[in-house]
This record gives structure tokens, C-alpha cells and sequence, in this order.
């Protein structure tokens, strides 16, 4: 159990978050329109004044991105990539069933030279950030590296079918994404040597992107993303699954804290690299993006989808802002602490739902809680006519009634199998067999939302790896949400919406990511603050002596 101290001393260590609604439009700056069919790429030379899209019409458009006009039209195959030599004099493209390489003088149009040796569909292309060498990928996984003046073949390495290639920035490795695979493979690129397979949580890879100082890894796939250590290929962080998503393409920015993805149906969605807060959506209803990029400066995302277009995306520097300071009950003499070590035996301070009686077990264990699920689908509807994998399972805490305007909860998370586990706080529906999370809001994995509408688009999405601690501070309709005393970000609920301003519902929940597997969670120090909590187990910080506020610092002297 924690000590007294701990639990008074709140550090609040400040870090910089970006506000959603100043950092890009909603919608694009230009729309660059001439193509006849789907759009597959775009790309920048690295001066920024080339912009060239490739479509399944055949033809590959060069654009100056600054004026918006149209440069020139080259005619080729209608499949496979498009990237630019880092020296901007050679455009290569893949030539789709050709099975080749076309290499083109962007200037002129003019066809320089054909690599040819693929026996298959020709699917991407892509260059060393030194210009030494040319990758091809084709969809019998084989990546043919390339001499791109001399033509000269270097050698071939053996991957899966491909869903994306990407150079490090300093050339010494190549990764690929493995489509259908579900894995990346990391190659050495001066002896053709497998280093690494990743394994993502994602179904299939579709893309893959460095960061542009070569620290990170992106790749995406059905339903998510992943970030791997680019140097010891350590997971990182995967971002918040939406299973019903295809993520398509990704994209660092060039500073790289802003990483894009692309999606089918959906638009884009733009994400904080080093938080995980979700920035911003850009909308392009029923299209799929299937390229996006960056403009060199940072100011313009380029996207490439299934209706002929290439929009330009204005993107303005995110203005850094202070974390707001903790609300002020926090500090108030008046503030009392409750707080629960789940000793053996002792969680008459809990309850389940009773209709999940046969669903759940519980227990205490070491002064840990041990939470357990049974496997419980089979592809049933559940009550609220819900896969019985979308199904969770609450302890509700009952140790005292309660209805308050300001409250924090905060639950040190020990361990998960097969599991997500929050904390859900709202109104209760007096109603078992109602969804409690119909009035309420819950916070697992750093996802804030109501399950019964998830993904919520007006919430933020948060992504952390490595949780240890779900910290929530609500506040008359305004949660903060923090972790390990760390400020994430905090978010206003909408009256029109959700008349949240008071809380009576408080508990534990289980999110099992299979239902079709047993989910054990294990959790640890429950502790409650408010102004108004009874005076049960409870400690009235004013008589410990004065509290003040230093900046984002909660200090007792």
C-alpha cells in the first residue's frame, strides 16, 4: 500500500500536448483533380517544389505544389509505386503486371531506362535516402535492390507477399510490410541478411514508415497501428484498435511528432508520436487514402484515394500549450481520501452485476484483486443485441453512497492477460439489466468513450503503453485524465450530449480482447479524493498542514 504521503504528494510532471482544433483544417487546402481512376501515390522531391501522383488510369502527373498546376502528364502502366532519387532527376515506377521498373526524367517525361526480372505484379518501388540503391517489391515477395544509374541488379531478398517497403533513413536496412502475413521482416541491405520479424497486433500489414531521424518505426494494418524502436525492434506503442478498420497508409511528419494514417471509408487521422492523442480526423466520406505524404517543410499532407483526387492538406505548426493547473478541490482543505488495499477477504466494499454472476470471478490475493472471466460466446447476441465479444464485466464499488460534483479515482494496474481494465464513473441507470455504461464514461487502456457508441469521435483517444495506473479526475463535467502522476490530456463532456455533471456510479471494469479466452486482470490501491466522500477510512488533508499549488506540482510543507 502506498503511504499517506504518496497518496497526498500528487506530482503532475508537465508535458507538452497540441490542441485538436488549431492544428489543421477541416478540409483540404487544394484539390488537385485531372486523374481518371483511383489514385494510388503521391510523393515529394525533397525540395518540395515536385509533387507527382500516380493513378490507375495509366498516367503519372507531375504538379507543382505551390501554384496547383499541372505540369505534365506521363503515360505508363497502370499499377505499382512512384518515389523519387533523393537528387530529384529520376521518378521510378512500378510497373504493376509489366512486372518492371520504369525510370523517368520528371522534368521532361522522358523514359530513361527499364529494369526488368520481376515475375510478378510489380507492386512498389522505393530509394535509399543516399540514392545508392533502387528497391522494387512484387507480389510473389521478392524485393529486387537495384543500381538506379547503371540499372545494374544488386540482389534479391526473400519476403512475403508485400504490403509496403521503406528504407532507413541511413540505408543500412529495409523492412516490409507482409500484407496478409501479419509480420514485417527487417533486412540488412549490403548483405541481403534477415535481422528481424516483427510481429504486430494488427491483422495484415499494409504499410510501413520510418520517422525521418530513423528513431521509430510505423506500421499499419486492420485496425491499427504499431511504433517499433527502429534500432532493437521493441514494440513501442500500439495505437487504439478500431477492428473495424482498414488502415491503409501512414506518414511521419518531417519533425516527426505527427504521424497520418490513412483509412478506407474514413479520411485520415493524425496522431500526437510521443502521446498518442488522437489530433485530429480529416474526413473524405466512402474513400479509401491510399498514399499519403508529407511536404518536406512539414506544412502540407498530400493524400491519394480511390476518387481520382490528390488533396493538400493545410497542417499548421501545433501551437504548445500548458497542461491546465489540477482543479482546485484537489488543494482544498477539505479533501479526504478513501482508499481500498483489497486485503484478504475484504471486498464487502464491492459487488458484480448480477446478471454476470456465472461470468466472473473475483477474489483478494496479496492484497491484489484477481479478476477472472470465463469463456463466455460462441457468436451470440448479448442483450444489448452485442457480439458477446464487445461483452465487459464490472465490479461495482458500493462501500458508500455518493453523489458528487468533483471526484478522483485512480487504480494501480498489476497485470493483464487477454484484457483491457478501466475505471467507469457516471450515473447509475438503476437498472441491471440496462448497460451501466449507457450513463457513464469509461477510461481502459487510456481510451475515453462510452462503449455503447465506441469509438466515440468526439472523445480523444489516448494510447500508453506499459499502464501501470489509470488516474481520473472529474470535475462538474470535465474529466483530466492522468497516468502515473503523468498529465495525458483532459476533455469537457458535451451537455447536449451527456448530462454528466454529477457522479453516482463508480467501479471496475474488465474488457475482454477475446471472449473466447480466459481474461485475468489483477489490480491494485483503489484510492478515492473528493471534498464530499464520507468520512469512511478517510483523511482530511487540511490538518495536515497548509497545501499549496506550485505549477503543476501538488506540494505539502
Amino acid at each position: 500500500m502506498k503511504t499517506v504521503q504518496l497518496i497526498i504528494s500528487l506530482l503532475f510532471l508537465i508535458i507538452i500536448i497540441v490542441l485538436p482544433n488549431s492544428f489543421a483544417a477541416d478540409f483540404p487546402h487544394t484539390v488537385l483533380e485531372g486523374h481518371t481512376d483511383s489514385v494510388f501515390n503521391v510523393t515529394y522531391t525533397l525540395d518540395g517544389k515536385i509533387l507527382a501522383s500516380k493513378s490507375k488510369d495509366g498516367t503519372i502527373k507531375i504538379w507543382n505544389p505551390t501554384t496547383r498546376l499541372l505540369l505534365r502528364t506521363i503515360n505508363t502502366n497502370s499499377g505499382g509505386g512512384i518515389a523519387f532519387s533523393p537528387d530529384g532527376s529520376i521518378l521510378a515506377s512500378g510497373g504493376g503486371e509489366d512486372q518492371v521498373i520504369n525510370l523517368f526524367d520528371p522534368n521532361t517525361g522522358e523514359l530513361l531506362k527499364t529494369l526488368k526480372g520481376h515475375q510478378a505484379y510489380v507492386s512498389d518501388v522505393i530509394f535509399s535516402s543516399d540514392g545508392s540503391i533502387l528497391a522494387s517489391g512484387d507480389w510473389d515477395g521478392r524485393i529486387r535492390l537495384w543500381n538506379p544509374e547503371t540499372g545494374e541488379f544488386i540482389r534479391i531478398l526473400n519476403a512475403n507477399k508485400l504490403g509496403g517497403i521503406a528504407f532507413h533513413p541511413d540505408s543500412s536496412i529495409l523492412v516490409n510490410a507482409g500484407g496478409s502475413h501479419e509480420n514485417l521482416k527487417v533486412w540488412d541491405t549490403m548483405t541481403g541478411k534477415l535481422l528481424h520479424t516483427l510481429e504486430p497486433e494488427v491483422f495484415g500489414v499494409y504499410d510501413v514508415s520510418f520517422s525521418h531521424d530513423g528513431s521509430i518505426l510505423a506500421s499499419v494494418g486492420w485496425g491499427g497501428m504499431d511504433l517499433w524502436d527502429a534500432n532493437s525492434g521493441e514494440s513501442l506503442r500500439s495505437f487504439p484498435r478500431d477492428r473495424n478498420r482498414l488502415y491503409l497508409s501512414v506518414a511521419f511528419s518531417p519533425d516527426g511528432k505527427i504521424i497520418a494514417c490513412g483509412k478506407d471509408f474514413e479520411g485520415i487521422s493524425l496522431w500526437d508520436t510521443n502521446t498518442g492523442v488522437l489530433l485530429k480526423n480529416l474526413r473524405i466520406d466512402t474513400e479509401d487514402v491510399n498514399d499519403l505524404e508529407f511536404s518536406p517543410d512539414g506544412k502540407i499532407l498530400a493524400s491519394a484515394s480511390n476518387d481520382n483526387m490528390v488533396r493538400l492538406w493545410e497542417i499548421t505548426k501545433p501551437e504548445e500549450v500548458e497542461p491546465p493547473p489540477p482543479p482546485d478541490f484537489l488543494i482544498d482543505e477539505n479533501l479526504k481520501t478513501w482508499s481500498e488495499d483489497f486485503g484478504e477477504g475484504n471486498l464487502k466494499s464491492w459487488k458484480r452485476r448480477e446478471l454476470q454472476r456465472e461470468r466472473v470471478t473475483w477474489k483478494s490475493q496479496n492484497n491484489q484483486l484477481h479478476i477472472r472471466t470465463k469463456v463466455w460466446c460462441n457468436g451470440r447476441l448479448n442483450l444489448n443485441n452485442r457480439l458477446e465479444e464487445q461483452t465487459n464485466y464490472t465490479l461495482r464499488f458500493t462501500a458508500f453512497p455518493f453523489n458528487v460534483e468533483q471526484i478522483r479515482v485512480k487504480l494501480d494496474v498489476v497485470s493483464t492477460s487477454n484484457a483491457n481494465v478501466g475505471i467507469f464513473l457516471g450515473k447509475d441507470p438503476q437498472d441491471e439489466i440496462k448497460h451501466p455504461f449507457n450513463n457513464a464514461y469509461q477510461f481502459a487502456d487510456h481510451v475515453l468513450g462510452s462503449p455503447e457508441e465506441f469509438p466515440r469521435t468526439s472523445a480523444p483517444k489516448i494510447a500508453l503503453d506499459n499502464l501501470v495506473e489509470i488516474d481520473v479526475v472529474f470535475d462538474r463535467g470535465h474529466f483530466y485524465l492522468f497516468s502515473d502522476d503523468e498529465y495525458i490530456i483532459d476533455f469537457k463532456i458535451d451537455p447536449q450530449l451527456n448530462d454528466l455533471q454529477t457522479i453516482d456510479l463508480l467501479g471496475i471494469a474488465v474488457f475482454p480482447r477475446n471472449c473466447r479466452q480466459v481474461a485475468h486482470v489483477v489490480v491494485d490501491n483503489f484510492i478515492i479524493s473528493g471534498p464530499t466522500i464520507p468520512d469512511s477510512v478517510s483523511l482530511n488533508v487540511g490538518a495536515k498542514g497548509k497545501v499549496s499549488v506550485l505549477w503543476g506540482k501538488l506540494k505539502q510543507y
